[in-house]
């Protein structure tokens, strides 16, 4: 890949990172918060709510740390000369699919076929 997109790439997944570091610290903020500010005299109603807020906020916050490191590994690729190549089968992967998801470690092909495995797997353990 040329200089020029690699630095496009690592703008873009540099802006990015920032955005989830954003985002993740205003919600643990927020959590913090509700949980100060509910501890005494909430009625049973009041706590189911607040924590299923925790585990949603839990949740969302455990999805963005994923997505971010995904970001670091990309932008160790970046620098290691990796990125842009298909973890799997080792081909480049499409420029189409570096625009949509920056941090890929595969190729669609691959990733289907990755995707379709851990299916297999979830099924397996789902029915034990």
């Amino acid at each position: 890949m040329n200089p020029y997109r690699l630095a496009m790439f690592q703008r873009k997944l540099l802006e990015r990172r920032g955005i989830l570091a954003d985002d993740m610290a205003q919600m643990i903020r927020s959590a913090l918060e509700r949980c100060r500010l509910g501890a005494v005299g909430d009625d049973l109603a009041d706590l189911s709510t607040d924590a299923y807020e925790r585990e949603l906020t839990l949740s969302m916050i455990e999805s963005e740390e994923g997505e971010l490191m995904a970001i670091d590994d990309a932008l160790e690729r970046i620098h290691g000369g990796t990125y842009g190549i298909c973890e799997a089968c080792g081909r480049k992967i499409p420029m189409a699919r570096l625009k949509v998801v920056p941090h890929a470690r595969r190729c669609i092909k691959c990733k289907r076929v990755q995707e379709k495995q851990e299916g297999r797997k979830m099924e397996q353990f789902a029915y034990r």
